[in-house]
């Protein structure tokens, strides 16, 4: 629906709970994809993931939010990332996640808190041209994968290199952080009760004075989803935004 290259990329979301397998993110791939180009080579910023494996072995697994970034650097796949821990759980309430994005500087958020930061500047990350162009939205819950399983992890808090890996996926890219590759959480330990979803009450970009956009048509038929009954609506007030979509509820199916 849409293209940003820079800006400030918010979206209120409420959370399922994670601990027994779910893996609900809220991330960018650059339009490259779309040109063949495969992943990581198009570039990925991940503002959202909660499930890690790591996490839960400590008891935080509705706390931690990861963020990080994902792309290629000289053939090889390259990861920088990092993670947040907050005093209460995330899961069963409504929270803003937001990515501000400038050729200098990748920062994310929870409800207004940095969680990561990360220098794209050309003079001090070299081969990041995937951080400066275009990227679309991606919305998902995954279930089970290797982040969850903690034998892999985004939070690292330093760049490590992954060639080797397996990236394929079912639809064509890599999942989102470090699923693909180590090993992935037994089918028998994945407890969550199915359908699961999280739930996006709006998502908003707002120009920061080097943003640029590209819209595109509404596909012909809408998706349908599962929805469970959200908790009561609480408005949060941010700035003029450049870009928001009208508002929608599809029924539940």
């Amino acid at each position: 629906k849409v293209e940003v290259q820079y800006g400030t990329i918010a979206a209120r979301i409420w959370l399922p709970d994670v601990v027994e397998g779910l893996w609900p993110a809220f991330w960018t791939l650059g339009n490259t994809l779309a040109d063949g180009m495969p992943w990581p080579d198009c570039g990925e910023m991940s503002i959202m993931e909660t499930g890690q494996g790591r996490a839960l072995a400590q008891g935080l697994g509705n706390r931690r939010v990861v963020s990080g970034a994902h792309w290629e650097r000289e053939g090889a796949y390259v990861t920088y990332a990092g993670d947040h821990d907050f005093q209460v759980d995330l899961n069963g309430s409504y929270s803003v996640f937001k990515l501000d994005w400038t050729p200098y500087n990748i920062t994310t958020y929870v409800n207004d808190t940095e969680v990561w930061k990360m220098d794209i500047d050309s003079t001090s990350c070299t081969d990041c041209e995937e951080f400066h162009r275009p990227h679309f939205l991606v919305f998902n819950v995954a279930v089970g994968g290797g982040f969850t399983s903690g034998s892999t992890s985004s939070s690292s808090a330093a760049e490590s290199s992954s060639a080797g890996c397996d990236f394929s996926s079912a639809f064509g890219v890599g999942s989102s952080s470090s699923g693909g590759c180590g090993q992935q959480r037994a089918r028998d330990d994945i407890l969550a009760p199915l359908p699961a979803a999280m739930i996006v009450d709006w998502v908003r970009i707002y120009d920061n004075g080097h943003t640029t956009l590209t819209l595109f048509p509404p596909p012909p038929q809408a998706a349908s989803y599962y929805a469970p009954t959200a908790p009561t609506r609480t408005d949060v007030i941010l700035p003029t935004p450049v870009f928001v979509p009208s508002p929608t509820t599809p029924s539940p199916v």
